[in-house]
């Protein structure tokens, strides 16, 4: 089984899109990134034509990230929806938050309009709520049970299976609850979402898409996606 967790993909299990900065190609370190290439295979590549994060080598246990910066409003989008409808989905992200003190921030997610419940993110937060991993949704945050913020490599997961909202981190639930999610189709966002709550640190990997994934299998995909990047989960 343990084989089996290492080489399974997000692309192979249906995402929508998969970003790995390890298959980044033709930058050099401290380049601005202007596309980051969907490895999905359904070409939703994220891009942005200013405000540009960049790319750094040997930065996660030997590998390249994307590199954020709250204050510079740094981000990438995808033109394509990653999710549909109301139903389930899910989305992970291998990142490390550099933001200390009283912060909002947000990995990755589903970019929307707060009012008509169009989003679905992974954050980092201080204010309001602490949690880190803390997984958001307009009428279905997670409530209880967040991960004290630590500031260090961490593959975090938002799971919807139509009923129930997880929040998990390296491989473990932190919360769970019952939501009745409120979202439209929508891009995703990576280094912020709603265009606010900018994210300030680094990104080695992001997938997403509109699947119900059981729990053994997101275990197999978190393992997989902590065994590349050497983040240990449990």
């Amino acid at each position: 089984m343990r084989a089996r967790q290492r080489h399974l993909n997000a692309k192979a299990a249906g995402a929508s899109v998969v970003l790995d900065s390890r298959y980044i190609t033709g930058l050099s370190d401290g380049s601005n990134v202007s596309s980051w290439s969907d490895r999905s295979g359904n070409s939703n590549d994220a891009t942005t034509a200013s405000n540009y994060p960049t790319y750094e080598t040997n930065e996660q246990a030997g590998n390249p990230v994307v590199r954020f910066v709250s204050s510079s409003s740094t981000r990438l989008s995808c033109s394509s929806a990653a999710f549909t409808g109301s139903g389930s989905r899910f989305l992970m992200a291998a990142y490390k938050s550099t933001s200390t003190g009283t912060y909002i921030n947000t990995a990755a997610g589903q970019g929307g309009v707060n009012s008509t419940g169009t989003w679905f993110a992974i954050a980092a937060r201080t204010q309001f709520a602490t949690g880190d991993p803390y997984i958001g949704c307009f009428g279905a945050d997670t409530q209880n049970n967040k991960s004290t913020p630590d500031n260090a490599w961490k593959v975090a997961t938002g799971a919807y299976d139509g009923t129930t909202l997880y929040t998990r981190k390296n491989s473990s639930e932190i919360d769970s609850v019952n939501r009745t999610l409120n979202t439209n189709n929508s891009a995703l966002q990576v280094g912020y979402v709603n265009n606010a709550e900018y994210f300030n640190g680094d990104i080695a990997y992001v997938a997403a898409g509109g699947v119900a994934y059981s729990l053994p299998l997101l275990r197999r995909l978190e393992h997989s996606i902590g065994f590349s990047f050497k983040i240990a989960c449990s």
